[in-house]
């Protein structure tokens, strides 16, 4: 099991205050356990406290992810498929995102810095 750390701020009137709302954990398909035990989809939801919120979640594998929809007040609802790691804590921010057709990681890409006008792109 990976440990999940979530901490979401909102901003209002200038300031940064903790975030009001949940988050929807699915696994995005069936998946064997270890044993062999079929197990099947199953969500709860991670409710912020004082816009805080901790998880305890099965590692994702290249057959499976987990499809995570933010609810969040003010905002409009946003699903995210996330790939999470064997080992933690981690926080919810460096979860990847991965392609729901392929589950591979989403490929991001930025500015070089080091060289204006030409971009990296990676994981």
């Amino acid at each position: 099991m990976t440990i999940v750390n979530i901490d979401v701020q909102a901003t209002v009137s200038g300031a940064e205050v903790p975030a009001h709302g949940s988050l929807r954990w699915e696994p995005s398909g069936r998946r064997v356990r270890g044993d062999g035990a079929l197990v099947l989809p199953a969500g709860f939801r991670a409710e912020l406290v004082d816009g805080q919120a901790t998880v305890e979640v099965e590692p994702s594998t290249s057959l499976w992810a987990w499809s995570v929809t933010e609810f969040f007040v003010g905002q409009p609802a946003k699903r995210r498929l996330l790939a999470v790691p064997p080992e933690g804590p981690v926080n919810y921010t460096d979860l990847v995102e991965v392609d729901p057709v392929t589950l591979d990681t989403a490929l991001t890409v930025s500015p070089d810095p080091d060289n204006p006008g030409f971009y990296l792109i990676g994981v």
